[in-house]
């Protein structure tokens, strides 16, 4: 029994089950007997095969073998030269996800610029805390300017900053480390007191 899936078919979960369900525990008994089921050996596998946020798998006497998961949210997107990724809230990669096309207005893109890998051995970003809280505080807030529309966020390497780049306009600089409100706000008055044709001509 299957639980706690929306994304990934619960096929493909039971079939890892049944899979070790025919295999012999202490090179005896088959494991299609629950009673010799080792749930920390399935539970290990589906950690190993999938990006689940949580995993227990636990017996249901007299024959029910009960499996329960937690997706992970998908929080934004990862973009770099190895391709397009789903992200957690903490940077960490959605690989059993697929991004299609009709996802990128749905989601903050976040695009690695030039040849600094930011991916660590389990896929996950070292970044600082700030630059990810960044990203989504300033998706939120844009969201209030509909004349001012976001294409997508840029990392490039520079101490504390991430660039914003909007559609037809220009490539904004941030510092994570200061009053975002203050930054964004700043770059609104001027937008409304220089004009369309300024703001779309600045690097700020």
């Amino acid at each position: 029994n299957v639980l706690g899936l929306s994304r990934i078919p619960e096929d493909n979960v039971a079939e890892l089950a049944w899979r070790q369900a025919e295999e012999k525990r202490l090179l005896v008994f088959k494991q299609k007997n629950i009673l010799f089921f080792d749930t920390d050996d399935l539970q290990k596998t589906l950690t190993d095969n999938f990006s689940f946020d949580s995993v227990r798998v636990y017996k249901q006497w007299p024959h029910t073998l009960a499996v329960s998961l937690g997706e992970r949210g998908l929080s934004f997107i990862w973009q770099d030269e190895g391709g397009r990724s789903f992200s957690d809230s903490h940077g960490c990669l959605i690989k059993d996800v697929e991004v299609k096309d009709e996802d990128i207005p749905n989601y903050p893109l976040l695009n690695s610029v030039g040849a600094q890998d930011y991916l660590d051995q389990k896929s996950c970003l070292s970044l600082d805390d700030d630059y990810l809280k960044a990203v989504f505080r300033l998706y939120d807030k844009l969201k209030a300017y509909p004349d001012m529309p976001l294409d997508k966020f840029l990392l490039d390497g520079a101490f504390n900053t991430l660039q914003v780049k909007f559609k037809d306009g220009p490539s904004i600089f941030f510092n994570v480390k200061e009053d975002l409100d203050k930054q964004l706000n700043k770059l609104v008055v001027i937008k409304q007191d220089k004009g369309d044709d300024y703001f779309k001509s600045l690097e700020y």
